[in-house]
């Protein structure tokens, strides 16, 4: 308990908002434990120098258990190309 109260106090907009390296979101549109409108704001305020959002319209919060493929087609065909340009 004492982690998770840690964490509630965190507040990513202003503690996180560079990182140095890509980052990748993976936000499910009826996730109703990580809101995707809070997940789509920090998403614009983020700086990075490579960021992606990638939406599933039809999973909350485990989007490898209701669209496994296209998390799958979306790292294979996006994610991992974008890895090997960076580096």
């Amino acid at each position: 308990m004492s982690v998770w109260k840690e964490a509630m106090m965190e507040n990513h907009f202003k503690d996180l908002a560079v990182v140095h390296c890509p980052i990748h979101f993976c936000a499910g549109r009826k996730d109703n434990q990580t809101n995707f409108t809070v997940t789509q704001a920090y998403f614009e305020t983020i700086q990075s120098p490579h960021k992606a959002l990638f939406w599933f319209e039809h999973s909350g919060h485990l989007i490898p258990n209701t669209e496994p493929d296209l998390l799958q087609e979306d790292i294979i065909t996006k994610i991992l190309p974008a890895a090997t340009q960076i580096q």
